[in-house]
């Protein structure tokens, strides 16, 4: 009898301990909801930051501007893209991208009324797919088809941008943007070039780290 009292005792005891664990796995998973917002965007930057050295020979990583490291992410409708429309699918296609500006020392033009500076600039985007992957891969293929480059796997995305995809899995795809920033001490704005030079020094740091396929 005290035997069957002692069973029933420890599965009681088991049975609690149990419902605790799951009752903290709940609380946690709670508070998790809570912060999961600010906590992911944290996260985000601080390993956009990493991506990205603070010198590239003479190209300066600029981080004392406002929004000049950005983290972004970016939905959008299937089926409101033609190229994509025609697959069938619907429901949404997601990316994050990781954006850095560059800005040369030398050969700056300051306005002393505005208190701004204009600096040349190449503004590097790192984009990893996160929904739909197969779906954008489709999409950059389709949309890049007829504007390779001499390089062979890079592409003309624009005028004064050119992208590629590159081997490393951390990323799906590259664009390399350039143009003048306009920096100062509460503003930034930024205005593309006309054309693309792949010669620039920060567009072959990112090439050879992260190869074109």
């Amino acid at each position: 009898m005290k035997n069957k009292i002692v069973i029933i005792i420890l599965l009681v005891l088991a049975f609690l301990i149990v419902i605790s664990a799951v009752g903290y796995t709940y609380n946690l998973s709670f508070i998790g909801k809570i912060v999961s917002e600010e906590t992911r965007k944290k996260m985000d930057l601080k390993d956009a930051m990493r991506h990205f050295p603070d010198n590239i020979n003479e190209y300066t990583l600029v981080t004392d501007n406002p929004g000049m490291i950005e983290v972004k992410n970016v939905c959008h409708n299937i089926e409101d893209n033609p190229i994509l429309k025609n697959t069938g699918r619907t429901g949404e296609a997601c990316m994050r991208t990781y954006v850095a500006e560059y800005v040369i020392l030398t050969g700056t033009t300051t306005n002393l009324s505005s208190g701004t500076t204009t600096r040349d600039s190449v503004r590097i985007n790192l984009t990893k797919f996160t929904l739909a992957n197969d779906l954008l891969h489709l999409l950059v293929d389709e949309s890049s088809k007829n504007k390779k480059i001499e390089e062979g796997s890079m592409f003309q995305v624009a005028p004064f941008a050119t992208g590629w995809k590159p081997i490393s899995s951390k990323f799906d795809l590259i664009v390399a943007q350039e143009g003048s920033a306009i920096l100062g001490p509460t503003v930034k704005t930024y205005s593309f070039a006309s054309t693309t030079d792949i010669t620039k020094e920060p567009i072959q740091y990112f090439l050879q780290k992260y190869p074109a396929k």
